[in-house]
């Protein structure tokens, strides 16, 4: 999924075709709050989920029904949910960053991305600074699939982000303690 202003990771367990997407975007009014805004969102989230009984646990994360997986993700008025049958998935993990906000933009790259990272993909047409949100989002994709799983919560030098293929809109990662790498898809 794409949006006017922002970009979307998203991790995928496996390729399949049998999951709900569902999102809205919000307008939000001049005299709200950040805080505020952001628990529009959050509520929208779980109300894109279309599932009654979302819950939320102690860091915040959706509580699945037990037959469910699912990822939520939100920001500047984007909100996104995307569920899927346990059957059919391990785990599925989805972020959105808003490209255009000041705030996302004067972010320091060095917090999440590794020497090693950045040298990898250096090629890129993007500049460092939307090629630092997409790691970011990547690896935020990565920490929503992990978590309902191990319940470890992952730091983003954790993660390490191999290859990311602009063409075709695919990546390859790795959590540190884990010998398997992990694929998924973006787009920007």
């Amino acid at each position: 999924m794409e949006t006017a202003n922002g970009a979307v990771a998203f991790f995928k367990a496996f390729d399949r075709p049998n999951l709900r997407v569902r999102s809205t975007q919000l307008d939000f009014l001049k005299h709200e709050t950040p805080a505020v805004r952001r628990r529009r969102e959050f509520h929208a989230g779980r109300e894109c989920a279309g599932l009654e009984s979302v819950g939320v646990g102690p860091a915040g994360e959706p509580l699945w029904p037990n037959s469910v997986v699912g990822s939520i993700t939100h920001d500047a008025g984007v909100v996104v949910a995307v569920v899927g049958a346990k059957s059919d998935f391990r785990g599925i993990g989805i972020d959105a960053v808003c490209t255009s906000s000041p705030l996302r933009r004067s972010i320091d790259v060095n917090i999440f991305a590794t020497q090693e990272e950045l040298a990898h993909v250096s090629t890129s047409e993007l500049g460092m600074d939307r090629l630092g949100l997409l790691l970011f989002s990547i690896k935020e994709s990565i920490y929503k699939y992990q978590f309902p799983l191990t319940g470890r919560a992952l730091h983003f030098h954790d993660v390490d982000v191999s290859a990311l293929d602009f063409t075709h809109g695919t990546f390859c990662a790795r959590i540190a303690s884990e010998r398997s790498s992990l694929s998924g898809h973006f787009r920007y």
